[in-house]
């Protein structure tokens, strides 16, 4: 397995929890923080080697997900 997919597993493994709790602050449901959480990961997953090496990484992947949320 490459090593960028493997920091990126890492990545989700520590932040998924705090990354759920604040897409259900955002839209006050788990099954909809949850799909928010999913497609921020998914489109964080498509660009994690440019995105892996920035800082304030936890802003960046949940930018993406969660600026859809209407």
């Amino acid at each position: 397995m490459p090593a960028d997919i493997e920091s990126y597993r890492e990545y989700v493994g520590a932040r998924l929890e705090p990354l759920r709790r604040t897409a259900y602050l955002l839209c006050g449901d788990w099954h909809t923080a949850d799909d928010l959480v999913s497609t921020a990961l998914v489109k964080l997953l498509r660009h994690w080697r440019r995105v892996s090496a920035m800082a304030h990484l936890t802003a960046i992947a949940t930018t993406p997900g969660f600026t859809l949320y209407p």
